[in-house]
């Protein structure tokens, strides 16, 4: 959402706010699934892995951050879509995005065991 929209004043346009949404694909755990792998549809045994994902998701969401208002929805043939409905992750900057994505990732480094789309990437 902008104040004032401009298309030609390209950067000079400013955001009021941005949506917080997560993307869980269920084929970023193709190498850990033991069912239909990395065809594009999901089959009902990848299901445990979006459960996990979103029982995980949602309790860093309410117990690290304080979001109250998180809503998960099926987002087609291979996964879901978190958004985050609170005010104040609308208005958070990027820096606290960003911020929010490093502590949502599993350093390799400190050697948990995780799947593949949790990882840090290089």
């Amino acid at each position: 959402m902008y104040a004032n929209w401009d298309a030609g004043a390209g950067h000079a346009n400013v955001v009021l706010y941005r949506e917080l949404t997560f993307d869980i694909d269920l084929n970023a755990y193709a190498d850990v699934r033991a069912c239909c792998g990395a065809r594009k549809q999901a089959c009902t045994r990848c299901w445990p892995y979006a459960r996990f994902c979103v029982r995980t998701l949602a309790r860093f969401l309410h117990d690290d951050y304080g979001f109250r208002h998180v809503l998960f929805f099926f987002s087609g043939a291979k996964g879901l879509h978190c958004w985050v409905f609170d005010e104040e992750a609308r208005t958070w900057p990027h820096e606290a995005r960003q911020a929010l994505l490093d502590d949502l990732r599993i350093d390799e480094a400190r050697g948990t065991d995780a799947p593949a789309p949790c990882k840090k990437k290089r």
